[in-house]
């Protein structure tokens, strides 16, 4: 006898109870996006006092990266 495989989530069901969960791994999960958005605009306050060190485009090119992938995960959003 054939055991039927429970349900795949789509990637939107699984952003949707991580954005508005009460679980722990929803909880932590906004945690850890308030944490780097926190860090990001730190960034970017700090930016014009840390220009002339190595570590600001070390920095500056990885936040310029994780925002590029970002964006390119992102469709547009289509209406009916």
């Amino acid at each position: 006898m054939t055991s039927a495989a429970p349900p795949r989530r789509t990637l939107r069901s699984l952003l949707r109870s991580l954005y508005h969960g009460q679980s722990l791994t929803a909880v932590r999960f906004r945690t850890a996006w308030i944490a780097v958005d926190i860090v990001i605009i730190a960034f970017f306050i700090a930016a014009p006092l840390i220009r002339e060190t190595p570590f600001f485009m070390t920095v500056d090119y990885a936040i310029a990266a994780l925002l590029w992938t970002w964006r390119r995960g992102r469709r547009p959003i289509r209406t009916a």
